[in-house]
């Protein structure tokens, strides 16, 4: 029956057959469609040519960084303005607090009893006089270091109480006399001591020496920073007038330590040997004694020591300078393996 389909011929002669040609999407002879007219472009009556479109981009630009370092320098200029502030308000705070302080030092020297000392005992065998304090002590008797030095005290225990001082020498004669305590005395400086008292001893005018001087140091502190600060123009502060030291505490320098170091240069469980070798250290000067304590909390042993110190930065400047060859003389003892040790004073 295929071949009874109608034959169509394309152009050229070549026959088709319609049916075939419609199964693979033929639909018929071509319409030809006529061109659509192309619109006119609207003239643009109004514009910037390119260059000045990059002069306005600049100016533009130009004005927001304008505006962001103007922001800058107004916050800025807001900042400074607070510090300064600031300062003003803090150093009038300190000039207040000083004040308080001064006026708070004067009313405790007035409410102080002018006679608040009691005179030394007549018994200079007495192991603790707590509470006698004679002012006049440290002006009518010279302190002379050798003679307070050979008559120290030797032999220390582990958990004794102890007072540890740096002092003039008029403060380590007054506390020495006053406290009748036995003692560790060392030369620190040229014109300092440290002083250990075995006992607890802090009278009232070391507390109120101690306290005068912290407020004396507070108060040039406050004043170097017064003077170095920043202030206004034309704008000046009152300050208070330094505190005065009392008559009879003029003279009297110390500072109140609670750890002090020194270096062990040999230990032992034989007491008296090592009395023997301290006694001949400090015949030559050097300041050395014992210090027993307990060990595995049954016996005692006991460590010989050199030198009072109130840091281990002192004692090992001390430690580097020892002469090794007359240690050997002395003790016959090798230092080599000597070592600072810290020694914390029991509250």
């Amino acid at each position: 029956m295929e071949n009874l389909q109608p034959i169509h011929r394309k152009p050229g002669g070549r026959s088709v057959n319609q049916r075939a040609e419609y199964g693979k999407g033929y639909m018929g002879p071509a319409i030809p469609i006529e061109p659509q007219p192309k619109k006119p472009k609207a003239s643009n009556r109004l514009g910037l040519s390119p260059v000045q479109g990059q002069l306005l981009a600049i100016i533009v630009i130009s004005l927001a960084l304008a505006v962001v370092l103007l922001g800058f320098w107004i916050n800025r200029l807001l900042t400074e303005r607070q510090n300064k502030d600031f300062i003003i308000q803090n150093l009038s705070s300190r000039v207040q607090n000083l004040e308080n302080v001064a006026q708070e030092y004067e009313t405790t020297l007035a409410g102080t009893p002018a006679d608040s000392y009691r005179p030394l005992p007549t018994d200079i065998a007495a192991t603790v006089a707590p509470g006698i304090e004679n002012p006049d002590m440290a002006k009518k008797e010279s302190f002379e270091f050798e003679r307070f030095f050979k008559n120290a005290e030797i032999t220390i225990y582990e958990g004794k109480p102890l007072t540890f001082y740096i002092c003039n020498d008029q403060a380590a004669l007054r506390l020495i006399r006053d406290s009748q305590l036995p003692y560790l005395l060392s030369a620190y400086s040229d014109n300092e001591y440290s002083l250990v008292l075995i006992g607890r001893y802090e009278p009232a005018w070391v507390v109120q020496l101690d306290n005068l001087q912290k407020i004396r140091r507070e108060f040039m502190n406050h004043l170097i920073t017064l003077s170095a600060s920043p202030t206004q123009t034309g704008t000046s502060t009152a300050l208070p007038s330094i505190p005065e030291i009392p008559e009879d505490l003029q003279g009297l320098e110390l500072r109140r330590l609670y750890t002090l170091y020194n270096i062990q240069i040999s230990a032992d469980s034989s007491l008296e040997k090592l009395k023997t070798q301290t006694g001949i250290l400090r015949n030559e000067g050097i300041p050395a004694f014992i210090y027993g304590y307990s060990s595995s909390g049954t016996s005692l042993l006991y460590s010989l020591r050199v030198g009072i110190f109130p840091t281990d930065q002192d004692a090992k400047k001390y430690s580097e300078q020892m002469d090794r060859v007359l240690y050997r003389e002395l003790i016959h003892k090798e230092i080599t393996d000597r070592f600072i040790r810290q020694l914390a004073i029991p509250q």
